[in-house]
């Protein structure tokens, strides 16, 4: 009762008053502590680093290098994201700005081993392009005996790329063709069907069949892909539709197939179908004048050209390569007394002829008669050399007929260069599912084609990612994507420009819609701002209202018209094609806010192919030839004999080095706030290369 006798209700209250006011002072205390231990600018450090990771995985450039400066503004001397600036500022075509941001954490001595092989791919892609050893330019990488595949390479001859990293080899004595991985590997094995090859000597393709000379039956076999005979053509005999051992075949752009009849000495032409039109190159029946061609003495290899056919004859003591039009006219001799007998010859281009000879390959120019060794066979080999093609990934594939061999081989300066591999962009928008868009390229900036699971690590932070799969190769795409810009200059007020281009737009669609697959479509007008006018997934019966509302600016701008409908291109997952329909002539000021190298270096690093459709005569600008030529596109004349049919053809014959994998993450994601290391890596003979990148999670909340 004491205790209650002196309670008293206000003091009590006085004395809880007291003990509040010490506990909040406590608690704000504690709070300022930790307030003050707070590093804001980290803070506001990584938050910009992340949104920068995610607009550069989202194509989108611009915002990713604003967001890697703000990031820096905060934390100057974070080097991953000085290194993620340069990657953004490479990507949008500033090289050199991005080279700056990379060699200040290289003379830090901070940059990895992958960051040191970027920098040095674009310091020397310019010096290494071209560049030849001094006698032989190719080494060999692997040789493959027939042992090796099992006999079934026995005798190999004929050798043809197929444009996505593969070729087929013909097998004289296995009665087959085998189709080779762009590492040797058979991949299947053809034999003809109900109608079996015999003695296959040589091999053309036209789009999907296989043109097939049979020395051993004089037929030629016409294959589908899957190896079956779907058309034979040919007997033994002198007669004009008859054969003795053909050897060597070459399809003609017109189309035609040319045949090297060996026994009877001379040339055949069939149309695609097996139909005769002619042969030439036989000896006359009676002498002639010296100025008629006297006919072959010992045929060789023949190649089809644009303006005519090349044929090696094996004259006694001067081998000789003639040049006929497509009526079997000699036009041209040139004689090769420096070489033993020719067997096989390619045009890589209408000048440049890749020969064969018995124990040695060169590389002739029928321009400046220039003639430069290849390679050369070991002296204790006795060699006989049958074919020799460079693939689609520039590497030498010579055919040994004696030997039993294929040997692959590699330019002397691309053999030690590697590769360069890029990680273009990562999503992880169905995270733990993740997918990596990957760029594999040789030392050039050529796409590698053909590569598969076994020619890729992937990692996550060093730890080796199980169970991923390659989904998607652009070895095998034929699907694109195309964004067209159209000229709107001052030429537009002008109803005959108007006209030529409206023309040249409905061809161009016309040409579009003619390809295999429906290619997704926009249209930007280059006019001083250029305008997204139409985007996939908008009517198309909107175009020609689009077209005849465009604008006629004086002051239009190509290279912002580029970078729109470039940026367009960037989201989708295929092959990109910006195909400008103008004059041809440029304003003085064309690329005057993105410079023209710097136009360039952003079509080519994004895998954006630039071609032109010029509406007339006007000479074309050297700034846009240097870029058609640069990025790999060509210039289409609107009133050409074939129209535009020769692009939709180079579109989808067209193929790139770009790889898509998806795997599971390993790691917890933090709720979308950690960042995730990824790392690609290439094997491929002797040759690799490495790229390494991050990604973020989607935020949860």
């Amino acid at each position: 009762m004491k205790v209650l006798q002196n309670f008293h209700p206000a003091a009590a209250g006085a004395n809880r008053r007291r003990m509040l006011f010490s506990i909040l002072m406590l608690l704000l205390l504690g709070a300022s502590t930790l307030w003050a231990q707070v590093d804001f600018d980290a803070l506001n450090a990584s938050e910009s680093f992340r949104e920068g990771v995610v607009s550069f995985h989202r194509g989108r450039y611009n915002e990713a290098i604003l967001a890697f400066q703000r990031s820096l503004s905060f934390v100057s001397d974070d080097n991953l994201t000085r290194e993620w600036l340069g990657r953004a500022l490479y990507f949008s075509g500033f090289e050199d700005a991005a080279l700056n941001e990379w060699e200040r954490i290289e003379s830090a001595g901070e940059a990895s081993p992958s960051l040191r092989a970027f920098i040095d791919h674009v310091r020397s892609r310019q010096s290494l392009a071209g560049e030849l050893g001094e006698d032989r330019d190719y080494l060999i990488l692997e040789e493959f005996e027939a042992d090796e595949y099992q006999n079934s390479m026995l005798h190999p001859g004929g050798i043809v790329p197929d444009g996505t990293g593969r070729s087929y080899v013909t097998s004289f004595s296995g009665n087959s063709i085998q189709l080779l991985d762009q590492s040797g590997r058979i991949l299947d094995t053809l034999i003809g069907g109900l109608f079996p090859l015999s003695g296959p000597y040589d091999l053309d393709l036209y789009e999907d069949e296989i043109y097939v000379s049979n020395f051993l039956s004089d037929t030629i076999s016409v294959l589908d892909l899957q190896g079956n005979t779907v058309r034979r053509f040919g007997s033994t005999g002198i007669g004009d539709e008859q054969l003795i051992g053909p050897q060597y075949v070459s399809i003609a752009p017109e189309p035609a197939l040319y045949v090297s009849d060996f026994g009877n000495q001379r040339i055949v032409k069939y149309d695609l179908e097996g139909n005769l039109l002619f042969h030439f190159g036989a000896p006359p029946a009676f002498r002639s004048s010296p100025s008629v061609f006297q006919g072959f003495a010992r045929i060789g290899g023949i190649t089809a050209v644009e303006d005519g056919i090349f044929a090696a004859d094996n004259r006694s003591g001067s081998p000789v390569l003639h040049f006929f039009d497509h009526s079997g006219n000699i036009l041209e001799s040139f004689p090769l007394p420096r070489l033993d007998e020719i067997e096989d010859i390619h045009a890589q281009s209408p000048q440049e002829i890749i020969i064969t000879s018995r124990s040695a390959v060169y590389r002739f120019n029928s321009s400046d008669l220039s003639l430069r060794e290849l390679h050369q066979a070991a002296e204790n080999r006795n060699a006989q050399f049958i074919s020799a093609r460079l693939d689609d990934n520039d590497n030498l594939l010579v055919s040994d007929f004696r030997n039993s061999r294929v040997a692959f081989l590699s330019r002397l300066s691309g053999l030690y260069s590697g590769y360069h591999v890029e990680i273009l962009r990562v999503e992880s928008s169905d995270f733990p599912r993740i997918y990596a868009e990957v760029s594999v390229r040789d030392f050039t900036g050529n796409p590698v084609l053909g590569l598969d699971t076994n020619n890729f690590i992937l990692t996550e932070d060093g730890l080796p990612l199980d169970g991923w799969d390659l989904e998607y190769s652009g070895s095998f795409d034929t699907h694109s994507s195309i964004a067209l810009i159209m000229e709107s200059s001052q030429a537009r007020e002008d109803a005959e420009f108007r006209e030529r281009q409206a023309e040249g737009l409905d061809q161009t669609l016309q040409a579009i819609s003619s390809m295999d697959t429906s290619p997704s479509l926009r249209i930007v007008s280059a006019g001083l701002s250029p305008v997204l006018e139409y985007d996939r997934g908008d009517d198309p019966g909107n175009i020609p209202a689009i077209l005849e509302n465009l604008g006629a600016d004086r002051e239009w701008r190509l290279d912002q018209a580029i970078r729109l409908a470039g940026d367009r291109l960037l989201l989708d997952q295929s092959k990109r094609e910006l195909v400008f329909i103008g004059r041809g002539n440029l304003p003085d000021w064309a690329f005057e806010n993105i410079g023209l190298n710097q136009t360039l270096a952003y079509l080519r690093n994004n895998s954006i192919r630039l071609s032109f459709i010029q509406i007339s005569d006007t000479p074309v600008d050297p700034a846009l030839e240097y870029l058609l030529e640069q990025s790999g596109g060509r210039r289409y004349r609107l009133f050409q004999p074939r129209g535009l049919n020769d692009m939709a053809g180079d579109f989808e014959a067209r193929r790139t080095g770009i790889y898509l994998f998806q795997s599971n993450s390993l790691f917890d994601a933090d709720f979308g706030r950690k960042y995730l290391p990824i790392e690609v890596e290439v094997t491929h003979f002797t040759k690799s290369g490495r790229d390494e990148s991050g990604y973020f999670a989607p935020l949860e909340f």
